[in-house]
């Protein structure tokens, strides 16, 4: 949550979805290690951070924010849904987005759909905002590290070490394997129908972008298994 905040993700939205940085810890961090703020700052060497032998680009105050709820609570019992402070967050963030672009530039829904699909995860300044490269796999990975803690026994540590330097679980298929397979993964993207800091969305653009999550998802699950 410190690192979060270090990043740039605060506010209601983010105490709300997951939690408040204690702020004890967040003086003493700032005290003891001083370059950290700076390091994780909007502007910051980890904002963007690629990891060796990998293209992919995290939004490294993203990832620890989602990190950070998914660690607090990782079943189905929590209170709030842990994926809020995710990638269900950021797909009603999405959905709202895109309700923007086609209002202001009198698209089809189809048109939309069809951008959104092929963007989404993306760089395209339009079709990528607010789930890009950055988001998209910070999302992932954070499941994913999360995944590895809580299923393998592995400290956060070796869970690290382990999914980004040592290569030895795919991202896709142990994104989806954490929700228990490709139906239940779809099943719980389909369950997400309300977000409080979004209330007034459109419907019909809320189903576009999780249809454009799932597409995305599925086609690196399908190249993870060679059938791409």
């Amino acid at each position: 949550r410190i690192l979060r905040d270090f990043g740039g993700y605060k506010g209601l939205k983010w105490n709300v979805t997951s939690g408040i940085a204690d702020p004890y810890m967040k003086f003493m961090t700032r005290w003891k290690y001083p370059s950290y703020q700076n390091s994780f700052s909007p502007n910051g060497r980890f904002k963007s951070l690629e990891f060796p032998d990998s293209s992919v680009v995290v939004d490294l105050p993203h990832f620890s924010a989602s990190l950070s709820r998914y660690l607090d609570c990782y079943s189905d019992d929590c209170a709030l849904p842990t994926e809020w402070a995710s990638w269900a967050g950021d797909m009603f963030t999405y959905a709202a987005h895109l309700d923007a672009v086609r209002t202001k530039n009198s698209l089809s829904y189809a048109a939309i759909l069809d951008s959104a699909k092929k963007h989404i995860g993306g760089n395209d300044s339009l079709y990528s905002k607010f789930f890009g490269t950055g988001d998209f796999y910070a999302d992932i990975d954070a499941r994913n590290i999360a995944s590895l803690i809580n299923n393998k026994n592995l400290s956060l540590y070796d869970a690290i070490d382990r999914y980004y330097k040592q290569k030895e679980f795919g991202r896709f298929i142990t994104f989806v394997n954490s929700y228990g397979g490709w139906k239940k993964f779809a099943e719980k993207v389909n369950k997400h129908y309300f977000f409080p800091l979004t209330i007034k969305l459109n419907p019909y653009l809320l189903e576009i972008s999780k249809r454009a999550f799932m597409n995305k998802v599925l086609k690196g699950l399908l190249n993870e298994i060679g059938m791409d």
